[in-house]
């Protein structure tokens, strides 16, 4: 098992050999060893300290997936700031609002992309061959800074609410999933495909591959067929995705032939994975689906599965010490009891961002984060049951959406399903289903068969069928939108 290599995320840099490769950019076409990406993280951070960097200041980081990212973020950490990563396809109108909030007075941009200087803001360019302008990088000591990163919550229960993360809170992670997968010191090969903008994209792949020692091979975006080439030319040993990423991995390789027989460890977390999906893909690949859960809150992981354990809304054994319990207000429930799960542990966030009533709101009276998902703990692990908020009430029954949604894919004319409850004048709520299908199915035809596997008042009285569903940048389902559209509807 892995230790703790540094008290600071950018120390662990100088853990590895620095002639080894650390970052292969496939969009770039760049290739950076250990010790060339320390040189121009750290020519970046005096950069930014002769612009007038201090520790404690936020510095935004506009930049879409690349080397330019992963050294702008480590750069930002190495002079004392907190790095506010910002999603790159968010809008002008988000993006003032996280410079806003955060108080970043500086964000890193391209010129693909910029923010609006008029507000304020002033701009730094990343520079490969930044003269540090004679500034020394702090090294080791930041002058008492512990944040290392602020990201926002995307903001589906209201306002987005920065989520401050420390160094130690990060390292918390990596250690945890370092040690769960087994990860072999300097051996495995990472790709990145989720956006590093997201504490899961980010922290889950290239910060755990750089922990381990291994290299990581950075996808500027998600398609199926470049990843499935990345897995197959560069020895791809640990995949870091989402649902809907293994489903369109299943669709190409039932088509076609790839070497992914260097694949030993295929994770999946922010949100429940179809079991047909997993089933599908250790059969194409040989590789069981690794599931866990967690939050931004909790930097993110909470949980892993142990390898080649994969169970209905098993999410697996707390991490790095966490302690999980499932609760009703305040009250810890016994083991086995459903109830609210809240969360205790190093991995744990410090707060929201200069937002104190939202960070004492966000735990109980016991010290827990209470996570708003629901489900029970037993002695293998967590079984989580869904969200608090999307808990449907149908004529007095309860009814989870995911469970609904697992029986839609297990018919092989569906591609995705999202479930939602609407309202209803006699029921109070009915099931509503959005479905992506191959075409070759009716909503007549698709009831029918949900009718073999639901108990009636499970059974989704509303189907309608879409070309695609709405997702997140990290490739979420966006069950929210689907709810407000059925609501402005009427149905």
């Amino acid at each position: 098992m892995m230790v703790v290599k540094s008290l600071l995320l950018h120390e662990v840099l100088t853990c590895s050999d620095p002639e080894s490769v650390c970052i292969i950019d496939t969009h770039e076409g760049r290739t950076l060893s250990y010790g060339e990406f320390y040189a121009s993280a750290s020519r970046f951070a005096g950069y930014l300290m002769g612009l007038g960097v201090k520790p404690g200041d936020r510095v935004g980081i506009l930049l879409p997936n690349g080397w330019r990212f992963a050294a702008s973020l480590y750069a930002i950490i190495m002079c004392g700031g907190i790095a506010v990563p910002i999603d790159y396809r968010s809008s002008e109108r988000e993006v003032e609002f996280y410079v806003k909030d955060s108080g970043a007075g500086l964000v890193v941009c391209s010129s693909e992309r910029r923010v609006d200087e008029s507000t304020g803001v002033r701009v730094a360019d990343f520079l490969e061959d930044a003269s540090d302008g004679g500034a020394s990088v702090l090294g080791g000591s930041l002058g008492g800074v512990e944040d290392a990163c602020i990201f926002y919550t995307g903001g589906t229960t209201g306002i987005p609410k920065g989520v401050v993360l420390t160094h130690k809170n990060i390292l918390t992670v990596l250690r945890g999933l370092s040690a769960a997968w087994g990860l072999r010191e300097g051996e495995e090969v990472f790709v990145q495909v989720l956006p590093m903008t997201h504490s899961g994209g980010l922290n889950c792949c290239f910060n755990t591959a750089l922990y381990a020692g291994g290299r990581c091979v950075i996808m500027r975006r998600f398609n199926s067929e470049e990843l499935l080439n990345c897995i197959e030319e560069y020895r791809v040993s640990v995949l870091v995705g989402v649902p809907t990423i293994y489903g369109e991995l299943v669709r190409k390789l039932a088509v076609s032939h790839w070497d992914v027989g260097s694949l030993r460890v295929c994770f999946s977390s922010g949100a429940s994975i179809p079991e047909k999906v997993a089933r599908d893909f250790e059969r194409l690949t040989g590789v069981a689906v690794n599931v866990g859960w967690g939050l931004t809150e909790a930097s993110p992981q909470l949980t892993v599965a142990p390898l080649g354990v994969f169970k209905p809304n098993y999410v697996g054994l707390p991490i790095s010490g966490a302690d999980v319990a499932a609760f009703e207000g305040d009250k810890r429930l016994p083991m086995g009891a459903v109830g609210e799960l809240g969360v205790k542990g190093e991995q744990v966030m410090k707060g929201y961002w200069n937002n104190a009533e939202e960070t004492r709101r966000a735990f109980n009276s016991l010290g827990y984060l209470l996570t708003g998902d629901v489900g029970y703990v037993l002695p293998e692990g967590v079984y989580l049951l869904g969200r608090r908020k999307n808990l449907i009430n149908t004529g007095g029954y309860k009814v989870w959406p995911h469970g609904v949604e697992q029986a839609i894919m297990e018919n092989p004319h569906v591609k995705e399903a999202a479930v939602v409850g609407v309202e209803d004048e006699k029921y109070g709520e009915v099931v509503k289903a959005f479905v992506v299908t191959d075409g070759k199915i009716t909503q007549e035809e698709l009831k029918a068969f949900c009718r073999t596997l639901l108990a009636g008042y499970k059974l989704p009285r509303i189907i309608e069928f879409r070309d695609e569903l709405p997702k997140s940048s990290v490739g979420k389902i966006l069950h929210r939108v689907l709810k407000e559209e059925s609501e402005n509807k009427g149905y």
